[in-house]
């Protein structure tokens, strides 16, 4: 069974001049990566990758705290982030069957950015019952975390950028 929840969101960033000025920022996803997450905990695995010792999260009464790879790569004036992983470290055999993902985009717009996020798990469906309302509430979790980020963080880290760069 999969379940999945996403969120779209847009910033305006007043020292824009233009959306190509813009998509120079994310040609550089390490800037955005430090922008959405902790720079402390994100380490460069190669160029497009990226590892990530991100805050716990309680799944299903577990506390769990995964070290993520993420994998970026930017094509025609977006950023695409994606993290995928197979079962839980430490949970047992029940959840080695479980597969976890998190995909975002980010577009250069004329005012701003604008970014699409999706979660998603597949797990055997007969723990559904179990699941559904954990995964439901992590995955509101994730998208407040990165909407926030979105909305408050990237916003600095990207304006100080354009005022250098400008």
């Amino acid at each position: 069974m999969k379940l999945e929840q996403s969120r779209v969101c847009t910033v305006q960033l007043d020292s824009l001049r233009d959306a190509v000025q813009l998509e120079d920022y994310l040609s550089k996803p390490v800037r955005v990566l430090r922008g959405l997450l902790d720079p402390q905990r994100l380490k460069r695995a190669g160029s497009e990758t990226f590892t990530y010792g991100s805050r716990p999260l309680t799944i299903a009464g577990f506390i769990i705290q995964p070290k993520v790879a993420i994998q970026t790569r930017f094509k025609d004036g977006e950023l695409q982030i994606e993290h995928r992983s197979k079962g839980l470290p430490g949970l047992g055999d029940t959840y080695r069957n479980f597969s976890f993902g998190l995909e975002a985009r980010l577009k250069a717009e004329s005012k701003g950015l604008s970014a699409k996020a999706l979660v998603w798990i597949e797990f055997p469906g007969v723990l559904d019952a179990v699941v559904r309302p954990a995964a439901q509430l992590t995955f509101r979790q994730i998208l407040d975390r990165l909407e926030n980020r979105f909305q408050e963080r990237l916003p600095l880290k990207a304006e100080a950028w354009l005022r250098r760069a400008g």
